[in-house]
């Protein structure tokens, strides 16, 4: 019986190590979204504030 859970012990870190290693990768996955949702939100911003400057006109449908 000892035999068989120290045979067994390290796939439990193994499983461990898995579970971790793929929560990092979709932690690291989500900030990229976040961050590229951030960039476009800094160029819609800029490109609205640009149309109002220039007295250009956006059709309501069409700003979503």
């Amino acid at each position: 019986m000892e035999a068989a859970l120290q045979g067994n012990a390290s796939s439990v870190f193994e499983s461990t190590s898995a579970k971790h290693d793929e929560a990092l990768k979709q932690k690291r996955k989500e900030d990229r979204h976040l961050k590229q949702i951030g960039q476009l939100k800094v160029e819609v911003d800029f490109l609205k504030d640009s149309c109002d400057k220039l007295s250009v006109v956006i059709p309501e449908d069409e700003v979503r």
